[in-house]
C-alpha cells in the first residue's frame, strides 16, 4: 500500500548454483534454517513452518469469460490439497463469471501457497483508429489509419492488416475477432479535396514582346517549366515577359477549402457590471476545428499594457499568451491567437486587476454564443449555479477558419509567333486551300500526325483539331470555318517536323 519497496531479499550468488543454507531470525526469535537449495529461485518462507510450494493458476484460454458462453478452466498447480475462495477443492474449477479467484495448496505437509487470478467478463475489445495525418487533405497525399492490437483486422476495404494507407474520399472502419465476439470501431471519414484543371489559351503574336496570357479557374498559378520550379506569376490575365521567339508556360488553378470568418459573442457590454478587480475567472469555449481568434472587443478602465492568455482547459497549459497596450475605453485588441485543435479552451486575463468590464449578475448573457461554424462560448470558469450569470471581458469576438490550398495539374499553353516563318501554302509537305474561304478550308500532309489550331488577330484560339494520317487514309482533313466571323485569323499547323503557321482569311 502507498509508495513502498519490495519486501523480497535479493541475494545474488554468481556462478553458484546450490545454496549450502539459508538462516532466518524472526522479530519473534524463532530461527528457521533450510540447507541445499537451488539458485535461480524465489522462495516463501513461513515462519516456523516452512517454504511455501509454489503456487500458480493456469487457464484453458484467455482469462475471459462471456456472458451465455462457455466455462473457463482455471488449474492450479499439483498438489495434496486445493482451497478455492469459491469452496471448491479440486485442482481445477470452471467459472462462468469475472471477478478474483484464489487457490490455496498444500504439500502434504501442511506448508501452503497462494495464488490469485482475475478473470474479466465481456471485455470492451471495441478496436479504435489513430491517424498519422488529418482527415482532409488535397489529392495526391494521402492518411495511415491503424487499428488498436487485436488478434486479427479486417477493414471496410477488405484490407487485413494492422494499418491501411487512404488516399481516396469515403469511411472506413476496422472490425476484430473479439474473444466474446466481433467488435467495430467508430467510422473515420475522409474527404480527398481537389482542384480542377484551369481552361487556358495559346496565343500567337505578330511581333516579338510580351504575351497576354488567360486562364480560367479558381486561382490562376504561372510558372515556365511543367514540373517543379517557383511561380513566375499569379492571376488570369498575366504578362510574360518580353519574348523574342515560341516558348510555353504552364498554369494551374489553386482551390481553397474552408476558411472564412465568423463573429461571435456578446456584441457590447451591459450596465450590469463594473471593471472588475481580479482575473480569476473567464470565458470558456469549445472548438469543433482549429481556427484564430483574430481580434476582440475590450473595455478598459485606464490606458496600460494586459496580459491576454488562449488556455486548454483539458490540462491547463497555455497555449498562447501576448501583452497587449490598452487605450482607456473601448477599443478592439488584435490577439491572432491560433486554437490548433478541437477541444474546450478557455480566453484570460493573467494579471491580478486587470480593470476591465465584466458584465455580472443581472446582464443574463444568454449562453451558449456561436462563434460561427467553428465552436461557441459556453459559460465561465465560475462553479455552482452562478457558471453562466456572468460575461467576463471579450466582446464581439472576430475568429477564422483555418483552409487548405489544393493545387491542380499544370497545363502547358504556348506561345507562338508569324515573324519569320514559313507559310504553309509555300511548303513542299502540307498545303491550304482555299484561301480565302467560307466553310471548308483542306489541309494536306505528310506524316503521320498533324495538330491544327486556328487563332483570332487577339491571339484567342477559337479551332483546334488533330489528324492522324493512318485514319483519314490519305493525310488530309478539312477545317469548317462557316461558324467564324469574317476576318484575318492565324492557322498553326504542328508535325513531328516542326511548326508552320499561315494567314487564313475568312470571308
Amino acid at each position: 500500500y502507498g509508495i513502498v519497496n519490495s519486501f523480497t531479499a535479493h541475494f545474488g550468488l554468481g556462478a553458484v548454483t546450490t545454496v549450502d543454507s539459508v538462516r532466518i531470525t524472526w522479530p519473534s526469535g524463532i530461527v528457521d534454517v533450510y540447507d541445499n537449495l537451488t539458485a535461480d529461485q524465489a522462495i516463501t518462507v513461513i515462519e516456523n513452518s516452512c517454504i511455501a510450494p509454489i503456487a500458480t493458476i493456469t487457464t484453458s484460454g484467455a482469462a475471459v469469460v462471456c456472458t451465455g458462453g462457455a466455462p473457463l478452466t482455471l488449474t492450479a498447480d499439483a498438489g495434496w490439497n486445493y482451497s478455492w475462495n469459491t469452496g471448491e477443492s479440486t485442482q481445477s474449477i470452471e467459472v462462468i463469471a469475472g471477478g478474483s479467484y484464489t487457490v490455496s495448496i498444500d504439500d502434504g505437509s501442511g506448508c501452503t501457497g497462494m495464488a490469485s487470478i482475475f478473470v474479466d467478463q465481456d471485455p470492451d475489445e471495441t478496436p479504435t483508429v489513430s491517424l498519422d495525418n488529418v482527415t482532409e487533405f488535397c489529392a495526391g497525399d494521402n492518411v495511415t489509419l491503424t487499428s488498436s492490437p487485436a488478434a486479427d483486422y479486417t477493414w471496410s476495404t477488405g484490407e487485413t492488416t494492422q494499418s491501411i494507407v487512404v488516399d481516396q474520399s469515403g469511411t472506413y472502419s476496422v472490425s476484430v475477432s473479439g474473444v466474446c465476439g466481433p467488435a467495430a470501431s467508430d467510422d473515420v471519414v475522409v474527404d480527398v479535396l481537389t482542384s480542377t484543371l484551369p481552361v487556358a489559351n495559346n496565343v500567337i503574336l505578330t511581333a516579338q514582346g510580351p504575351a497576354t496570357l488567360t486562364a480560367a479557374g479558381d486561382s490562376i498559378v504561372w510558372y515556365d517549366m511543367a514540373m517543379g520550379g517557383s511561380p513566375v506569376g499569379y492571376g488570369s490575365p498575366w504578362d510574360t515577359p518580353f519574348l523574342t521567339g515560341p516558348t510555353s508556360y504552364w498554369c494551374s488553378n489553386v482551390t481553397s477549402y474552408g476558411g472564412g470568418t465568423a463573429f461571435g459573442g456578446a456584441t457590447d457590454n451591459t450596465v450590469d457590471g463594473q471593471y472588475h478587480s481580479n482575473g480569476n475567472n473567464y470565458l470558456v469555449f469549445t472548438a469543433n476545428e482549429p481556427f484564430a481568434i483574430r481580434s476582440v472587443k475590450v473595455y478598459a478602465d485606464g490606458a496600460g499594457p494586459r496580459p491576454i492568455a488562449l488556455v486548454d482547459m483539458s490540462n491547463g497549459s497555455t497555449v498562447a499568451q501576448g501583452n497587449f497596450v490598452l487605450p482607456d475605453g473601448e477599443s478592439r485588441v488584435q490577439l491572432d491567437f491560433d486554437v490548433p485543435a478541437a477541444g474546450d479552451y478557455g480566453l484570460r486575463i493573467v494579471s491580478g486587476n486587470p480593470q476591465l468590464w465584466r458584465d455580472g449578475l443581472g446582464s443574463n448573457p444568454p449562453f451558449p454564443f456561436s462563434l460561427g461554424v467553428f465552436g461557441e462560448i459556453t459559460g465561465t470558469t465560475v462553479t455552482g449555479g452562478n457558471s453562466t450569470a456572468y460575461y467576463y471581458f471579450f466582446y464581439d469576438w472576430e475568429v477564422e477558419g483555418s483552409s487548405i490550398d489544393c493545387e491542380s495539374d499544370r497545363v502547358e499553353v504556348t506561345v507562338d509567333f508569324t515573324v519569320g516563318v514559313n507559310e504553309l501554302a509555300a511548303a513542299g509537305n502540307m498545303t491550304v486551300w482555299p484561301n480565302p474561304a467560307h466553310d471548308l478550308v483542306n489541309i494536306t500532309f505528310t506524316g503521320e500526325e498533324l495538330d491544327v489550331r486556328l487563332f483570332d488577330i487577339t491571339g484567342r484560339e477559337v479551332l483546334a483539331r488533330v489528324a492522324d494520317a493512318r485514319a483519314v487514309g490519305n493525310g488530309r482533313i478539312s477545317l469548317n470555318v462557316s461558324p467564324l466571323s469574317p476576318g484575318k485569323y492565324i492557322l498553326r499547323a504542328r508535325t513531328a517536323t516542326g511548326v508552320r503557321t499561315a494567314s487564313l482569311v475568312v470571308r
